[in-house]
């Protein structure tokens, strides 16, 4: 979220409090990097102070509170007699409702050589989409509230587009937020209030189904014919959870019903497009090495010289992302006079870009590592290998990522502080973004690395399997499903997920469901439930969870639910032929939802087949009962 940064109230109030203080700008920036701010110089508060800077932002404004001991209220001017159902849009009441990717200024410190790739850098300027932008700008002037959902793989470019159209909107007076992964409803709620067009952004909605449902029942009710408040969803599918978000109740399903859906496209069409967005990321990330001192001093040189070469080999259908990589890729190497002649490893994979600029990336960890004295008791495998569990786990708290690394082979027997000092280093490294450790890395870094972790050393994730509980399971199983979509990773992961699920069912297969609703290869994930299903004899109740999981009218998981759905039937069957009629009305329910689920699949036969053995077993219940039996047969 955005705040009005020339508003008197707050330039004068930090200006003030600062003086107060006897602080120079120069204090209140040392300030507010103690309290985890990148943004807040020096430079940065002397503009906010004279109305240069135009805007803070959520998290800024949040910092600038604490190091100057006042609320974020009183810096914007409110009161305590301020009335809770007239809230303005710069209200602190909502402040912690948005994080960190509210920001629409690019994060200042950059970690790695990775780093450069994400999307909240914004190293190389934004180009294109000019129809995709043409139709957000068209949808934002309807009056009232709105969807628009934009999916396609990872790479494609969601975010920066989502952040260059979110800048346009707030340039027009809109406010313009990213909600956090939790909220609550007074937060909510609070958001009907703000008298002026609202756009809120959701990344990744697939795993935030809850927010994306929570906030369309809030906004969605209000009559609000201006001013607009819209929501834009970014996703890597239109699956089922999309379906799960029209199946929520009946006002979620009209307003997917009237949602604007965008499959993305890759941006670069033809080898002439390829070689212009290269060159552009060359250029861009020359200038972006120099801070990380990765570059020569005749970076101008080697840019050029890469610039002039044939860059590294693109497929067709390469997103931005994997053109930008190879840029990044080719400039690392350049720096360094490394040739990329290997072009397969050991194995006989393609070695891609994005492989060597994790190989760089690793060098990073290991002399980062080294000056921490990670090493001296250490191996670089196993914090790597620690590095993959926070991207398997994605902890949001210290606790958690301590927890998570605590469960990798190499570090289960080490005392605390050497497990607090890998989690400090971690933490370092990619510092929380979104509420999520590693979450700065691209989607693309993270499963290429996962991937050949689970090529070389497949075992090194069955602990982590094992243990996984809730969130941490689903976000586990997606990043895998994430990586099995990856040609050369698919049939070693697709293993690996199917004996996790048929050994940790109880951990793991609901997280599957969930998982599969959200991953646009849900493949390995599908054949694993299946595969548990028809080996494991799980318990009646636990079938019951499972299928009221799978959306009605999923396509993914469609058969996954004929399978759950036999199986309870079966389950009753039997219990029923060895004399336990009370199971009767259980047995003729499950084969009514066995029929349901076959003739969503277009199985007519089978689906007539299981209706008339459930009349059947409705009929020998009415003879006895029929005050509370035959209304099922009508």
């Amino acid at each position: 979220m955005t705040y009005a940064a020339d508003n008197p109230a707050l330039a004068a109030e930090v200006r003030r409090l600062r003086k107060e203080k006897g602080w120079s700008a120069q204090r209140l920036a040392d300030e507010c990097a103690r309290q985890g701010s990148r943004s807040l110089t020096r430079s940065t508060i002397a503009k906010i102070e004279s109305g240069v800077r135009r805007s803070v932002t959520a998290p800024e404004l949040a910092v600038l509170a604490r190091a100057l001991g006042v609320s974020a209220g009183y810096l914007l001017g409110e009161t305590t007699e301020s009335s809770l159902t007239t809230v303005r849009p710069d209200s602190s009441e909502i402040v912690e409702f948005f994080n960190e990717q509210s920001r629409l200024t690019p994060h200042e410190r950059i970690n790695s050589p990775a780093s450069l790739l994400s999307a909240h850098q914004e190293i190389v300027p934004f180009q294109g989409r000019e129809e995709v932008f043409a139709a957000l700008h068209e949808w934002s002037s309807r009056p009232g509230f709105g969807i628009f959902l934009i999916y396609g793989s990872g790479g494609q470019g969601k975010t920066r587009l989502a952040r260059s159209f979110s800048r346009d909107l707030a340039d027009k007076g809109w406010l313009t937020g990213w909600p956090n992964r939790t909220y609550d409803d007074s937060s909510l709620t609070a958001l009907t209030n703000i008298d002026q067009p609202m756009l809120l952004v959701i990344d990744y909605a697939e795993a935030q189904i809850d927010l994306t449902t929570s906030l369309i029942g809030i906004l969605g009710r209000k009559k609000r014919p201006s001013p607009s408040a819209k929501v834009l969803l970014l996703a890597r599918s239109a699956g089922a959870w999309w379906d799960s978000v029209a199946e929520y109740n009946e006002l979620t399903g009209d307003y997917v019903d009237t949602a604007v859906v965008l499959h993305l496209q890759p941006l670069a069409k033809n080898g002439a497009e390829q070689a212009a967005s290269y060159k552009n990321a060359a250029l861009a990330f020359s200038s972006a090495l120099g801070l990380l001192g990765a570059l020569p001093d005749d970076s101008a040189s080697v840019t050029a010289k890469v610039i002039a070469e044939a860059p590294s080999p693109l497929r067709p259908d390469s997103t931005i992302l994997e053109i930008q990589a190879a840029a990044l890729a080719d400039l690392l190497d350049a720096a360094r006079n490394l040739t990329p002649a290997v072009s397969v490893y050991s194995d006989g994979l393609t070695r891609a870009p994005v492989d060597r600029l994790l190989d760089h990336e690793r060098r990073y960890w290991n002399s980062t590592a080294q000056a921490e004295s990670l090493l001296t008791n250490l191996s670089l495998a196993t914090l790597t290998d620690a590095v993959a569990a926070a991207m398997l786990l994605g902890p949001t708290t210290a606790d958690a990522l301590t927890s998570a690394i605590a469960r990798v082979p190499g570090m289960a027997d080490q005392p605390y502080d050497r497990l607090d000092a890998v989690a400090s280093w971690l933490a370092q490294l990619y510092p929380p973004a979104a509420g999520r450790f590693v979450d700065t890395l691209p989607d693309s870094i993270v499963e290429r690395l996962i991937g050949r972790l689970i090529l070389e050393r497949p075992g090194t994730f069955d602990r982590l399997a094992s243990t996984a509980n809730g969130d941490e399971a689903v976000h586990f199983l997606t990043v895998c499903a994430r990586t099995a979509k990856q040609a050369e990773f698919k049939d070693q992961m697709t293993r690996e997920i199917t004996t996790w699920c048929r050994q940790y069912p109880s951990r793991l297969l609901l997280a599957a469901i969930t998982a599969a609703s959200r991953v646009e290869f849900s493949t390995p994930l599908v054949e694993a439930i299946n595969e548990a299903v028809l080996q494991i004899e799980l318990h009646v109740d636990d079938l019951r969870i499972l299928s009221a999981a799978i959306p009605s009218r999923t396509l993914a998981l469609a058969e996954t639910a004929v399978l759950l759905t036999q199986a309870e039937a079966a389950l009753h069957r039997t219990e029923a032929a060895h004399g336990h009629d009370e199971l009767l009305p259980y047995l003729a329910e499950s084969l009514n939802n066995v029929a349901v689920r076959l003739g969503k699949l277009g199985r007519a036969q089978e689906a007539l087949t299981a209706i008339h053995e459930a009349v059947q077993t409705y009929r020998s219940l009415a003879e006895a009962q029929p005050d509370a039996y035959l209304p099922d047969l009508a």
